[in-house]
């Protein structure tokens, strides 16, 4: 018996494991970039028959670089369209770099605007440093000798990076199609 037969029926190549004849399948290395991912994840989960079928006619990388790539188009499109409502020019550019930067960055990544208005407010404060007393076993009165500028400071980047972080989730969250 050969090694490697080929299959004129449908092209492909096959190699001689044992008593059996495996197809030589190669995953073709497509770039299928974030949105691609995100789809994949989706139809794996939401779609598995369209999953399989692409998977098995061997499509499914050359699919996913092309929604991949069609995202792209549109989400460049949609940036673009902001930064023409909004204003931001290539003249702007010019005058004002700095801001340029900031409304461009918050063209392109919304939540960029969401970051600059979050704050820590009192109550958001005062529960975190109840959690580091229930996680320390303490009081308040207990930890009131180690609070200084420097500890309260550490406690509002704590609650900030929370919010950020949730943010973040939120922002990276698939939604249905």
């Amino acid at each position: 018996m050969e090694q490697y037969i080929y299959d004129e029926s449908n092209g492909l190549w096959y190699e001689r494991d044992g008593d059996y004849y495996i197809p030589c399948l190669k995953l073709p290395e497509t770039h299928i970039g974030i949105w691609g991912e995100r789809y994949l994840t989706y139809i794996r989960e939401h779609k598995k028959l369209l999953h399989t079928k692409l998977m098995v006619g061997g499509t499914l990388y050359d699919h996913l670089a092309e929604i991949n790539q069609q995202a792209e188009d549109m989400f460049s499109e949609l940036v673009n369209q902001i930064k023409t409502n909004e204003g931001i020019t290539e003249q702007l550019k010019a005058d004002n770099q700095m801001e340029w930067v900031r409304r461009d960055a918050i063209a392109q990544y919304p939540i960029v605007a969401d970051l600059e208005q979050l704050s820590a407010d009192q109550q958001e404060i005062a529960d975190a440093l109840a959690l580091v007393c229930r996680q320390n076993n303490m009081t308040m009165e207990q930890l009131k000798p180690y609070v200084d500028a420097e500890f309260e400071a550490a406690v509002v980047r704590s609650v900030l990076t929370t919010k950020v972080m949730k943010l973040i989730r939120e922002a990276a969250e698939i939604e249905e199609i």
